[in-house]
């Protein structure tokens, strides 16, 4: 029942910067009457699992080797005081919601190892 109004948030987001079928244009584009390309890449299914990186990790410190560096949550949709790349994100351990940056991994250089 607490995920309510998230659901309702992430619906009204996309209903306002997704294209329509008739000319391909969002309605954020017609309100601004600015030329708005929509990135459909950045959507994501409410509810889907993301993994977020560990709070030990985003503070800049290091962790053991074998420790986990990453924990499993839920894609609340994208942050409404953020930019537009931070999504909320729940934590399933804790039940708390956070804005959480990069879930499609893009500061990840790949190298030889991974």
């Amino acid at each position: 029942m607490a995920l309510w109004p998230y659901a309702l948030r992430n619906a009204n987001h996309l209903l306002n910067t997704l294209p329509n079928k008739e000319d391909a244009s969002s309605l954020l584009k017609q309100f601004a009457q600015v030329d708005v390309v929509p990135k459909v890449k950045e959507n994501h299914a409410f509810g889907c699992p993301v993994y977020a990186l560990s709070n030990v990790l985003q503070s800049g410190n290091r962790l053991p080797k074998w420790d986990s560096r990453a924990h499993l949550g839920l894609y609340l949709g994208p942050s409404p005081h953020h930019a537009r790349l931070i999504s909320l994100v729940l934590n399933i351990n804790t039940g708390l919601v956070s804005p959480q940056y990069d879930d499609f991994f893009e500061t990840v250089h790949p190298t030889v190892n991974n």
